[in-house]
């Protein structure tokens, strides 16, 4: 009976911590997706010969997106472990 609730515990953690990846993945790929727009937009300021507000966009636009692939990389992470785990869960059974 009490491994029963253990195996329920832990099957409830493993979903909670792989809704949180997903958010978390969401979360950068839409951060990516207004990073690239405001790199447009710094780009067009550039061309329409406003070179120090376009270069300052651009370049915090970059610095986002970095911050928004470090986001997506370790939502990765925690998939991969999530399923290591889940495999070592099988195996012991």
């Amino acid at each position: 009976m009490k491994n029963d609730h253990q195996d329920d515990f832990a099957i409830a953690v493993l979903k909670e911590r792989l809704r949180q990846a997903r958010c978390s993945f969401d979360l950068a790929i839409f951060g990516l997706v207004v990073c690239g727009v405001v790199e447009v937009c710094g780009v067009g300021l550039i061309l329409t010969g406003k070179a120090s507000e376009g270069s300052l966009m651009g370049a915090g636009a970059t610095g986002a997106i970095a911050a928004c692939l470090q986001v997506a990389k370790d939502a990765n992470g925690r998939l991969d472990r999530v399923f290591e785990e889940m495999q070592e869960e099988k195996s012991d059974c």
